[in-house]
């Protein structure tokens, strides 16, 4: 079938039967559309002031064999991804969640000649819970990309190609798990004109694959791209149809929205041939030099000579990653990566408090040492989900791993949450999980004290918050000392810390202290404590870990406001004791310190310890 209509929105409904759809000529339009024989396969009209387009149609189908999208004034074929169906359509299924429903039988379809995207996952992004098969998809010929992949997850696409778009050809944007079997990438066709004018013409890729995971997989689950018998042809400048000739690429490394430095989605390319091409054919050189990424790990196998010296199977890496993959065995293939032979490697990340002082993480198997720097999250802020990262790509073999400070003294950086990648999928001797060996630092006279800068004479360093918008006073503190204020009253206030779980042991009795007012928007003591049944109250929640799952174990050790409660602009206190139990020395991973009860009110905070006694 043909639909001339501004943009296809397709929500695959399992409950419906296969469909057989009949062509039609001349103009589509809504009342056309809904007063045929296929209105059966039409959710009526999904407009609603919250689309992206004025003019979506909802073509709801479980299998589609063999049909054509073209002359969209927006996308051709668009993959809902909404937690719920929108609009008028919404009461033919009020539980289906189109974001991760499933793809039937989706063969031999065609999109063309449409104003955007050919195939778009966006807005803002579809994640079946089983792989979708997309077969023998031709995708040809649109004013801007061909697919685009939009934080999506797992996707299949076999077979197929992608040709002759005016920008990109196909775009992972976030994506995970998405593999390209037997599709090939053509940049220009043999005597196709050029899309636009050679006046216009933007630079042409072929095929954008993401450095990054999406920042939910956080534990080791999922890979980035993998291509196996992909095919690149008529990338050379001089396929562009264009004088003076355009840059062609076949694959570059995306830069928008990337998030963290480190941050590696695990890459796999199988059998991926590259024809006439002078150029680099992957550069990953904005990337490196735009982020200073350098966290770029891709496995090859079965290679044609296009990403390895050689045909050889070997690793893809960006510098960092060199020192425990050959180091001088490795050779530049352009593009800012070097490829390593005849190794196996396996990325480890280790994800750490975000708030912690920006120590070095350094990694030795005896022989070779590196040290490596830490990563933070893109707009870093206080928010306790901001963490930070670490990654080192590693063969097999046992390691031991600490960090430092700048005066090469070991630390603990509160807590330490390995996450071992997706493994190779080619090769075995990568490292193992439990094979590095995480060393602590000695308990001594820096567990004499576990809050870290508690009188704020560091401004905000170790503090993080949920719902508090906090910022630093240098004189709102006990008698115009530095504090700590919060900027936003809100009944699920927190102040946070995470402590050193490396000066845990058993017996050992803490003594805990704080100064704190709780005001108004007139700097005044709002009478919190309601005769003390509801007073601002201090926290320590413990949390075992195991592969990025934090698992509570109780119960949680609250602090309470001493009384009577102190109106005006006087402080008030909170104190209390706490003795590590044995249980708590052997199994705690992660404790996090909480000043919580704000209501209506704004913290502002001073002189927080928590002594050994």
């Amino acid at each position: 079938f043909f639909l001339n209509v501004p943009q296809i929105l397709f929500y695959p409904l399992p409950e419906l039967k296969r469909t057989t759809f009949q062509e039609f000529s001349g103009s589509l339009t809504l009342e056309t559309i809904c007063k045929s024989t296929i209105r059966i396969v039409v959710c009526l009209l999904c407009m609603r002031s919250s689309f992206f387009c004025g003019s979506t149609f909802c073509v709801c189908l479980v299998d589609s064999l063999g049909n054509v999208a073209t002359g969209s004034e927006d996308s051709c074929w668009f993959f809902e991804g909404h937690p719920t169906i929108r609009g008028e359509a919404y009461y033919q299924n009020t539980t289906l969640r189109p974001r991760e429903t499933n793809l039937g039988l989706f063969k031999d379809n065609v999109a063309h000649a449409c104003e955007a995207m050919g195939f778009t996952t966006y807005p803002p992004m579809w994640r079946p819970t089983m792989q979708a098969r997309i077969e023998n998809l031709r995708v040809y010929r649109t004013n801007r990309w061909g697919l685009f992949l939009h934080n999506t997850q797992n996707l299949l696409f076999v077979g197929g190609y992608i040709a002759d778009h005016r920008s990109i050809g196909a775009w992972v944007f976030g994506g995970d798990n998405i593999t390209f079997d037997g599709t090939r990438f053509v940049g220009r066709t043999e005597g196709m004109t050029p899309t636009v004018s050679c006046n216009d013409h933007i630079a042409s890729t072929g095929l954008v694959i993401d450095p990054e995971k999406a920042l939910e997989n956080n534990k080791g689950l999922v890979r980035g791209t993998t291509l196996k018998n992909v095919e690149f042809s008529r990338w050379a400048p001089t396929s562009s149809g264009c004088t003076p000739t355009t840059t062609f690429q076949p694959m570059v490394l995306g830069t928008p929205q990337t998030f963290y430095e480190i941050f590696s989605a695990p890459h796999f390319f199988s059998n991926v041939t590259v024809f006439d091409n002078s150029m680099v054919n992957l550069d990953t050189c904005n990337a490196l030099s735009e982020l200073n990424m350098d966290d770029v790990v891709i496995e090859v196998a079965n290679d044609n000579g296009g990403f390895s010296r050689n045909s050889n199977q070997g690793f893809l890496v960006s510098p960092q990653h060199k020192a425990f993959a050959g180091g001088s065995s490795c050779t530049s293939m352009g593009g800012c990566l070097e490829f390593c032979p005849n190794t196996c490697l396996r990325i480890v990340r280790f994800v750490v408090n975000g708030a912690a002082e920006d120590f070095d993480m350094v990694v030795t198997d005896g022989t070779t040492t590196q040290q490596l720097s830490r990563s933070l999250k893109k707009n870093h802020n206080h928010n306790v989900g901001n963490v930070g990262v670490y990654a080192v790509a590693l063969p097999a073999g046992s390691y031991d791993l600490h960090f430092q400070d700048d005066g090469g003294n070991m630390v603990w950086p509160s807590f330490v949450n390995a996450v071992y990648e997706a493994e190779p999928q080619a090769c075995s001797n990568y490292v193992a999980e439990g094979a590095i060996n995480l060393m602590k630092p000695p308990i001594n006279s820096r567990c004499d004290e576990l809050i870290k800068n508690g009188n704020f004479d560091s401004q905000l360093v170790w503090w993080q918050e949920i719902n508090a918008g906090i910022t630093w006073d240098a004189t709102a503190g006990v008698n115009g000392s530095p504090a700590l204020r919060a900027t936003v009253s809100h009944p699920s206030t927190h102040l946070i810390q995470y402590l050193d779980t490396s000066c845990l042991q058993a017996g050992t009795t803490y003594s805990f202290s704080m100064s704190y007012r709780l005001v108004d928007d007139n700097d005044v003591n709002i009478d919190a404590c309601n005769n003390g049944a509801a007073c601002p109250r201090a926290e320590l929640v413990l949390f075992t870990e195991s592969y990025s799952t934090w698992t509570l174990v109780g119960p949680v050790i609250r602090f309470g406001t001493a009384l009577p409660y102190q109106g005006g602009t006087a402080f008030n206190t909170i104190s209390g004791t706490w003795t590590i139990s044995q249980n708590h020395a052997d199994v705690i991973d992660i404790v996090r310190f909480s000043v919580v009860g704000g209501g209506s009110g704004k913290f502002i905070i001073d002189n927080v310890s928590l002594l050994k006694q």
